[in-house]
């Protein structure tokens, strides 16, 4: 595994919001937020990120 989820930063009625370190960059680990939810709400991520594409440019 390449990063390590860190403390809890957001949470929603589905999901939570992570911290999320990659241990392997260097000079320093980079951090990222990552959105993460149980199986059962797996459908609900995936319409989320569909949502963007579906926008028009501006």
């Amino acid at each position: 595994m390449d990063w390590v989820r860190g403390s809890a930063i957001g949470r929603g009625s589905s999901s939570v919001i992570h911290l999320a370190f990659h241990c392997r960059s260097y000079p320093a680990p980079t951090i990222h937020a990552v959105k993460s939810a149980p199986l059962s709400s797996a459908s609900l991520l995936h319409r989320e990120e569909a949502i963007p594409h579906k926008r028009s440019p501006i």
